[in-house]
């Protein structure tokens, strides 16, 4: 028996052009074409009707103001902090500067991480706009932390300074302000490099001398071992990944390159050299993978940070035992100190806010709890105790109680199953502590590929409509849509309520 055609109707249509207009970031007037109209009316649906851009934007705008007021009533209740990251970007074709804020937070039944872009401002104040959007959302009393790019290190320092002296966040703001880890992963990479500065300047020279050479002595080199040199690359001294490169390039062809200069006065390069030249190629690369991951990785980036800082830990127990590279590791070590040393401060807080609340029932994962205790009790002497959470979980051999499931699942899942249970202060602790996000999402990259170019006819360029199109689509992404007519109708007061046409039409004039 053949399926009975479902009526085509033009609300459940329009319904679902907007939202494929948000959630693929396409032009507002993308249904308003002319040639998309002949399509659709001759080869899929001859009862379809233009849909204009104003038709679409109005409709988003219901449906974002409907996602936001549940976002505030679930703030309102929501026992957790919240983090922010702020990103600035200048944008040449409109001549506005952007302030960008997106908002992170861990659901405490859930532990799904959630974000939305509560803001986009095109001004300076980072105060006043940081101020207005914890107001807006009601959650000035939750702020846990604010993580910032390189940019707003150097202009928005005081406003965040500001920010921090009203929020009066937890710890003294340590966690407050914290920068994109990938310019913090820059900055020790330029520390070891102004250490070897010195060699990594004999590598470029040696370099220069061969390709003065390379229609001379060198060439004739090459022809009579009967192989070809691979030119290791321009290295800019400003941008540290040519200097990675171009070492890779010359530790490959060592053999090659000490053998031409076995005889010639214009190397200087000697054995303890090529020993740093290896070890420094060693250390660029395990930053150059984390940058790359982190700086590439969409929210959340917090769960990717302990991976990559594991890492860097073991990369600095290979190379501290080397005279040359002692000093340098200790002083990028003695960096991160401060937040290690402050854990304890931290934990103790959480561990006196359990405290003061009702006992609740022991979980069921309680029996896992004492087998966790008992194996840790047997490492410690006859009078040792076990005083926290904290002390339990870093004296934990996990070898004994993870199971292959749990090594395959991720660190939120896992957290949300078991270690909310077995440490549940030190839950508490991580599920805030992981809101504060190790990178800032690049929001300009993501509107600007071709086709989503930041200009007056996709209404993308200005930042009220901006920010509502980014929130709607985190919010269509996350919680999915009401496919509901009777939706937008219950909301249509509320663009009047909001001044929806005003502000709209004069995103379209700017």
């Amino acid at each position: 028996m053949a399926e009975t055609a479902t009526p085509y109707d033009q609300k459940v249509a329009i319904h679902a052009q907007m939202k494929w207009v948000i959630t693929d970031d396409l032009p507002f007037d993308m249904f308003d074409r002319t040639q998309w109209v002949q399509f659709i009316q001759q080869n899929v649906q001859p009862g379809y009707e233009r849909v204009s851009k104003n038709t679409i934007k109005r409709l988003a705008f219901k449906y974002y103001i409907k996602a936001k007021k549940d976002l505030i009533a679930y703030f309102e209740n929501f026992q957790g902090k919240v983090s922010f990251t702020i990103h600035v970007w200048d944008t040449a074709c409109i001549g506005l500067k952007f302030v960008a804020i997106t908002c992170h937070w861990i659901d405490p039944e859930t532990w799904k991480m959630s974000k939305r872009t509560i803001c986009i401002q095109g001004h300076e104040d980072v105060h006043e706009t940081i101020m207005d959007c914890v107001d807006d959302f009601g959650i000035k009393d939750k702020v846990f932390g604010i993580c910032f790019d390189d940019v707003g290190d150097g202009i928005y320092a005081k406003g965040i300074e500001k920010a921090k002296r009203d929020l009066k966040p937890l710890f003294d703001g340590v966690f407050f302000g914290t920068k994109c880890v990938s310019h913090v992963l820059i900055s020790m990479v330029q520390m070891c490099l102004d250490h070897a500065d010195s060699v990594i300047e004999k590598v470029r020279n040696m370099l220069d001398y061969a390709n003065a050479l390379k229609c001379g002595e060198f060439a004739e080199f090459l022809r009579e071992k009967g192989v070809k040199f691979n030119d290791p690359g321009v290295n800019w001294p400003h941008m540290w990944n040519t200097t990675y490169k171009m070492l890779r390039g010359v530790v490959a062809q060592k053999a090659l390159l000490v053998e031409f200069y076995a005889n010639s006065d214009e190397n200087d390069i000697d054995d303890s050299d090529w020993v740093i030249v290896e070890s420094l190629l060693g250390i660029l690369k395990v930053f150059k993978s984390s940058t790359v991951r982190l700086s590439n990785a969409k929210s959340p980036s917090a769960p990717l940070l302990l991976g990559e800082c594991l890492l860097i830990s073991d990369m600095f127990k290979k190379y501290k035992q080397d005279p040359f590279w002692q000093p340098v590791i200790a002083k990028m070590q003695s960096n991160i100190a401060k937040f290690r040393s402050a854990l304890q401060e931290v934990f103790d807080h959480y561990d006196t806010m359990h405290k003061s609340r009702p006992r609740e029932q022991a979980p069921v994962t309680s029996t896992a709890r004492n087998i966790i205790r008992q194996s840790v009790s047997r490492k410690r002497s006859e009078n040792g105790s076990i005083s926290s959470d904290l002390e339990l979980y870093n004296k934990t051999d996990f070898s004994q109680v993870m199971t292959s499931d749990d090594e395959e699942t991720k660190m939120l899942e896992w957290w949300s199953v078991k270690g909310c249970h077995l440490y549940p202060v030190l839950g508490e602790m991580v599920r805030d502590l992981l809101t504060v996000q190790a990178c800032v999402e690049d929001l300009e990259y993501a509107f600007c590929l071709k086709g989503r170019e930041l200009d007056e006819e996709t209404s993308m360029g200005y930042p009220w409509w901006l920010q509502r199109r980014i929130f709607l689509k985190e919010h269509f992404n996350e919680v999915g849509w009401e496919d509901n007519g009777e939706l937008a109708e219950d909301l249509e007061g509320e663009c009047e309520s909001h001044n929806y046409d005003k502000l709209s039409d004069a995103s379209d004039e700017e």
